[in-house]
């Protein structure tokens, strides 16, 4: 392997790279033949060993998702109202994935009827909270009373 500050011999021309940091960290190693200039550059930081986080992307759940895809936002949790799966990532693509597996029976829904099934939906989920709620609440109670 070619260390970038060594010199190279490209048909009979000499390259002499100029090799330097960016303000990122990142080593861009420059050629120049003439009047041509040939940039490569590193896409880490050397040394860097920090995996990217996705609570650091700062990505949020858009409510007209919610109409489009049959999906809600449940404690900081993106949860598909058709089948009650969690959708990890808050990802446009993420979602419209997930919705493929579901588009054939719900894209018939259109306007008003979509607006219905989707509150249906929620009712569902809602009950279903409720019922696991209601069930600590009276487990609660019974403890309290003994």
């Amino acid at each position: 392997m070619v260390e970038l500050s060594e010199v190279s011999y490209y048909r009979d021309v000499e390259l002499r790279p100029e090799v330097r940091t960016s303000e990122h960290g990142r080593i861009i190693a420059e050629c120049r033949i003439g009047t041509l200039v040939f940039n490569m550059s590193s896409s880490k930081p050397s040394g860097s060993k920090t995996k990217r986080k996705i609570a650091d992307e700062h990505r949020n759940f858009q409510e007209k998702w919610e109409l489009e895809y049959f999906c809600s936002e449940v404690r900081d949790k993106i949860i598909c109202l058709i089948c009650n799966n969690a959708i990890s990532v808050p990802k446009l693509y993420n979602i419209k994935r997930h919705y493929e597996q579901h588009k054939s029976k719900y894209d018939t829904y259109k306007g008003l009827m979509r607006q219905e099934k989707l509150k249906e939906f929620k009712l569902g989920m809602k009950k279903q909270q409720f019922m696991f709620t209601k069930v600590s609440q009276e487990s609660e109670a019974a403890v309290h009373a003994s």
